[in-house]
């Protein structure tokens, strides 16, 4: 699954997902690490800026904007955009609700950086570059170990950068009864992939 027609295809793109998010513990290891990558990405991101490099000034638009938020012009602004968008399209109600997580994790993200935030004594920045890190090793082991197979985003970028926060939320979404047909319907072609994968895997030792 890569960037294209079935990029905002919610089944196939989950489906897909699934198939390579199905042993219990790589699964939870996901629920906790997904989020704060993205959290820590975008507080990274918001370390770049438009602006500085071009020497233009902030759009007004972007400075004066409801309950006295600004948003300044960098990449962090682009990508959380980007994923807003997205999430609106692939699945309206968890989609919506996965959109409120990021636009509030890109305002916190640019009070942080802007308020040059420390933690521990350390600036935020490099908290964020540390939990980075660690969260991405720990799913790389979650694979390695557990799920036995290598990670999505080396079949699949799109999967890794973009939807992978929505699906984690869909799956608490799911555990709760959301969309429940959707759900078995999924999840009977990821056991079929996941079946021959495994025949495989046999085939290749």
């Amino acid at each position: 699954m890569a960037f294209g027609k079935d990029t905002f295809n919610l089944e196939k793109q989950f489906t897909f997902y699934a198939s390579y998010h199905n042993n219990p513990v790589n699964v939870a290891i996901h629920m906790i690490c997904i989020w704060p990558i993205l959290a820590t990405g975008l507080v990274l991101l918001q370390l770049s800026s438009f602006c500085s490099w071009t020497h233009l000034p902030t759009p007004d638009c972007l400075q004066k904007l409801p309950l006295g938020l600004e948003a300044p012009l960098n990449l962090a602004l682009v990508v959380a955009l980007i994923y807003v968008v997205s999430y609106m399209l692939m699945e309206p109600v968890v989609g919506g609700i996965a959109a409120l997580f990021v636009t509030a994790l890109y305002f916190g993200s640019w009070n942080m950086v802007s308020e040059d935030w420390h933690v521990g004594g350390y600036p935020v920045w490099r908290v964020a570059l540390v939990i980075f890190i660690m969260a991405w090793i720990i799913q790389f082991i979650g694979h390695g170990v557990f799920e036995g197979r290598a990670p999505a985003l080396l079949d699949s970028l799109d999967q890794a950068l973009l939807t992978a926060p929505l699906f984690v939320l869909l799956e608490v979404f799911f555990f709760l009864g959301y969309r429940k047909g959707f759900h078995q319907k999924i999840m009977k072609q990821v056991a079929i992939n996941v079946k021959k994968f495994k025949e495989g895997n046999k085939k290749g030792q």
